[in-house]
């Protein structure tokens, strides 16, 4: 028989090939024209679902397909009636009766239908863009070819660089040593002959002491004797004080050349100074950002804006407003979507992840976690907090979100609302925190960042308290709303470059600073999206800007 070919199950079952027609999806059975006639005849069975079958025996997969998306995951031979919320499970009677019966929201899958509606065309959209991405992938797959050797190419040029670098500073060295060696040989040898000298003026007055003892010798009595031995004895107490002195200063000196570095060790330092590791991608510091759209919007300008990049949407929140503001991110365009009254008069938005996000209310100490769902802002927790909390960042690794209080403390609060801890803060870290409207953390290097705003300056610090680094530059002030890249790189913006408009400096994670990109505006905020490879900068200028980056 083929395998291509839809049969009757049940002639099958009495040795008969007859080609089906029908899939029963109660039954699981295809049948023939006869066997139909007979499953409609039974009053029993009059009521089962039949499908007509077409040439393509993949017809009845695409049927079980079906029927197994209704049976219940417990029970295969009961059908889903329910879906219990509580657990977000499929139940069944048996189910709800039994297993769920103390749920306190258990619905109907035909209501749940009724409210919430299907997600086909969403889940199409979004396998559509995976396959697209996917697409993209296999083309980068292809290019990699080339990039090796172009890798291939750089590895030899960089050897050579080196090379040059080595015969450079061996020539720095050679002459180095020369000139010391000269010095050293001047100092020396002046010491020398100075030395000489003393001893030699001491030598003359030992002679003149000698020659008047030899005239009183030869000439004198004992009474002579005995008056100029008294005379000589203060001039042999200078004479012997002076060999003293002349044998402390006397001392042979020379020189050698002495290894800092023992030479093997010089020798394994350079043989090592390079080694060949696999690298994913372009360190974006080694990139230049380039404008890739700019737009003016709607909202008003003033107090400063803070901005996130959530999935494929930029939330704005202004400061002491009560709205929250949707911008929909198409390619490389942005565009309004709507605007969100809040519960009362919010400073800031920080992200936690691609859906959700914080809104903090520092003057009624509290925070509300919200997501967006399909384009709508929904709350999901309303949290109250010790202190006034002015802006959050979220620690990946401890699943804690960080929250800044400008009363000097820097509290840690559970996504379901319990605060776990407080972080030891020194005097410095304390008054930049008092001076502070935005903190970010690198969960990667559990480093936290406090852009000062009053105090003009960018702090880095340890979770556990220890200071890494502290950056500041002539030229910033009022720094803002702070985010990192994917590398872990430092973007500040901040709201005057030189008394004018602002800039954003990009900072390695060593306080250096990499570049400077200048606004057409004061500098707000920025955020980049799920890659951390583009960012947008928001701006205040005669309108309010929104600007958004990729890495050339």
């Amino acid at each position: 028989m083929s395998e291509d070919v839809n049969y009757c199950g049940p002639c099958l079952r009495v040795a008969e090939n007859n080609i089906a027609v029908i899939y029963c999806l109660e039954c699981s059975q295809s049948l023939c024209e006869n066997c139909k006639k007979f499953h409609q005849r039974l009053e029993s069975l009059s009521g089962h679902k039949l499908y007509n079958l077409g040439d393509d025996k993949n017809d009845t997969d695409k049927l079980d397909f079906l029927k197994s998306l209704t049976k219940c995951p417990e029970h295969q031979s009961e059908e889903v009636r329910y879906i219990c919320k509580d657990h977000d499970q499929l139940c069944c009677n048996e189910c709800a009766i039994v297993k769920h019966r103390k749920c306190d929201h258990i619905v109907s899958l035909s209501d749940e239908i009724s409210t919430q509606g299907t997600t086909g065309p969403e889940t199409k959209k979004r396998l559509d863009k995976i396959e697209q991405n996917a697409g993209k992938l296999i083309k980068l797959e292809k290019e990699q070819d080339s990039n090796v050797q172009a890798s291939i190419a750089q590895v030899e040029e960089k050897l050579v660089k080196m090379k040059n670098v080595i015969d450079e500073a061996f020539l720095k060295m050679k002459q180095a040593i020369k000139c010391e060696v000269t010095e050293k040989t001047g100092n020396i040898r002046k010491q020398n002959k100075m030395q000489i000298e003393r001893i030699e003026t001491l030598t003359s007055e030992i002679d003149k002491s000698r020659r008047k003892l030899d005239i009183v010798r030869e000439n004198g009595e004992n009474v002579h004797l005995f008056l100029v031995g008294r005379k000589l004895m203060t001039e042999l107490t200078k004479h012997e004080e002076m060999l003293q002195k002349l044998q402390k200063e006397s001392s042979v000196k020379n020189f050698n050349l002495v290894e800092n570095i023992k030479e093997q060790d010089l020798v394994n330092s350079i043989t090592s100074c390079f080694h060949i590791e696999e690298k994913a991608y372009s360190e974006l510091k080694d990139l230049e950002p380039a404008l890739v759209y700019e737009v003016k919007t709607l909202l008003s300008t003033g107090n400063s804006h803070s901005c996130i990049w959530i999935d494929n949407y930029l939330v704005v929140a202004k400061q002491n407003s009560n709205q929250i503001h949707l911008f929909d991110v198409v390619d490389k365009a942005i565009k309004y979507n709507k605007t969100k009254t809040s519960s009362s008069n919010h400073w800031s938005a920080a992200k936690i992840d691609n859906s959700k996000f914080v809104l903090c209310f520092p003057q009624t100490k509290t925070i509300e976690i919200m997501k967006i769902i399909e384009g709508v802002f929904k709350t999901e927790k309303s949290i109250e907090t010790c202190n006034d909390i002015w802006d959050v960042t979220f620690d990946k690794l401890s699943s804690e979100m960080i929250c800044l209080s400008r009363s000097g403390a820097i509290d840690c609060y559970k996504l379901d609302g319990t605060k776990s801890r407080s972080l030891s803060l020194t005097p410095v870290v304390m008054g930049a925190v008092k001076n502070a409207y935005s903190i970010c953390v690198d969960s990667d290097r559990q480093v936290l960042y406090i852009s000062s705003h009053t105090l003009n300056k960018l702090l880095a610090v340890k979770l556990d308290g220890a200071t890494v680094f502290e950056y500041n530059s002539p030229k910033l002030t009022a720094p803002w709303y702070l985010d990192l890249d994917r590398d872990g790189i430092i973007y500040l913006p901040f709201w005057y470059l030189d008394g004018g408009k602002g800039a954003v400096h990009q900072i390695d994670d060593t306080g250096k600073l990499i570049r400077e990109i200048k606004l057409p505006g004061h500098g707000a905020s920025v955020c980049f999206d799920r890659t951390g490879t583009k960012f947008v900068i928001s701006c205040s200028a005669s309108e309010y800007l929104v600007l958004m980056y990729d890495f050339k």
